[in-house]
């Protein structure tokens, strides 16, 4: 009979198993429970603060990977209304519209969990820039966020 640590654990390794992509044949870990133990969070604090973001009316509204590098000449606005994310967001034929840019810092410190005591008080964490903007070119933004109405 498995141990409560046991059961968890086999979970853990479940729900964390790599995929294979059969369309590119990249690997890929199946989003879940698992992905928040290793730090891969970026597209959810994305999703998070491009859905804050005040509007002017009601609208679908998604955070998009952007390629951070000196290279990079792609702006978020292009990105927005590019014909892979109208592919993708094919729900309406409406173009989407970027509505700010953000780059989400990796590698920021890990808190302690603040269930039962305030721990770590005082401490950094997370770290989101906003840009205001949508038409940043080389490495800066990291996510577009971008609303389709």
């Amino acid at each position: 009979m498995f141990s409560r640590f046991g059961v968890f654990t086999c979970l853990l390794f479940i729900h964390g198993a790599v995929w294979i992509n059969a369309e590119d044949g990249h690997d890929f870990a199946k989003r879940g429970f698992g992905s928040y133990f290793s730090n891969s969070y970026f597209d959810e604090i994305a999703a998070a603060t491009c859905a804050a973001l005040p509007l002017s009316r009601a609208g679908h509204v998604f955070p998009v990977r952007r390629r951070c590098s000196s290279s990079s000449k792609e702006t978020c606005d292009q990105i927005c209304q590019s014909s892979g994310v109208l592919k993708q967001t094919s729900w309406n034929n409406n173009p989407s519209k970027c509505i700010e840019s953000l780059h989400v810092y990796r590698n920021r410190p890990d808190l302690l969990p603040n269930l039962k005591s305030d721990t770590d008080v005082g401490k950094v964490g997370l770290l989101v820039f906003r840009y205001q903007s949508c038409i940043a070119t080389s490495c800066g933004p990291n996510y577009c966020c971008c609303v389709k109405r």
